[in-house]
Formats: C-alpha cells, sequence, structure tokens
C-alpha cells in the first residue's frame, strides 16, 4: 500500500497533465452553460442554511492552518513566478516619469510665485503620469 501511495504521488503530475491534455470541451463553455444550475445551488444552499452550516464549522485554528500553508504556497508561488517582471516593467516606467519630471523642474530657475505654481503644476502631471503606470 506504501509503495503503491508513493508511486501514484510520484506521477500525480504526469496524470494531471495528461488529463488536461484529454480533454476536448471548454471548461469555461461549459460553466457559462451551466450558470444558471450553479447560481440555483448557490441559492438552495443559502436558504437551506447548508453554506452557513459548513461555514460554522471551520475554525479559527482551521482557518489560520490553511492560510499559514495553502495560502503562503499559492502567494510563494504567485510572487516568484509572475511578480518580478510585472513590477519590473512599473519600476521602468514609473523610471522614465521621475526622470522627465526632474528634467522639467530643473528648468525652472528662478524662486517666485509663477516657478512655483510651475512646479506645482509638474508635480500634478507627474502624479496623473504615474496613477496611469501603476
Amino acid at each position: 500500500m506504501k509503495d503503491r501511495y508513493k508511486s501514484g504521488v510520484q506521477n500525480a503530475v504526469t496524470r494531471y497533465t495528461d488529463g488536461v491534455k484529454n480533454v476536448d470541451v471548454n471548461p469555461a463553455q461549459r460553466a457559462v452553460e451551466n450558470i444558471d444550475v450553479w447560481f440555483a445551488r448557490i441559492q438552495e444552499a443559502y436558504r437551506n442554511k447548508t453554506m452557513a452550516s459548513k461555514l460554522s464549522r471551520v475554525s479559527l485554528e482551521d482557518w489560520k492552518h490553511a492560510a499559514s500553508t495553502y495560502g503562503v504556497q499559492a502567494y510563494q508561488t504567485a510572487v516568484n513566478d509572475k511578480a518580478p517582471a510585472k513590477y519590473e516593467k512599473k519600476a521602468d516606467a514609473l523610471a522614465k516619469v521621475a526622470v522627465d519630471i526632474s528634467n522639467q523642474a530643473s528648468q525652472i530657475k528662478k524662486v517666485d510665485k509663477a516657478s512655483a505654481l510651475r512646479r506645482v503644476e509638474i508635480a500634478y502631471d507627474m502624479w496623473k503620469k504615474v496613477k496611469g503606470t501603476i
């Protein structure tokens, strides 16, 4: 039994991949076709208090355990796989905006009311550009 379990675990990724390859109907389309059934079941679970009953069985400790194991693993995977490229693009875009603003502001030499207003306008324009890149 132990060997069978070990073998099954080792082959799980291959079996999962093969299973995905063997799907010949789009699951998203099937979900769209059955959305009314899904919604009816949600309403039924609400009316019968099935959902509330099952949710009330989850203790704070159970939730913390799940969040600190599965949740942390999923978070780490997402951060390691996707976040660096995403944030590098944003950092590059923000750096370009910062250089542009710095160049504009350095061209204002006078220290008077009109110059101060121009610096505020530049800062405001920067905020609009930054807001669009985040």
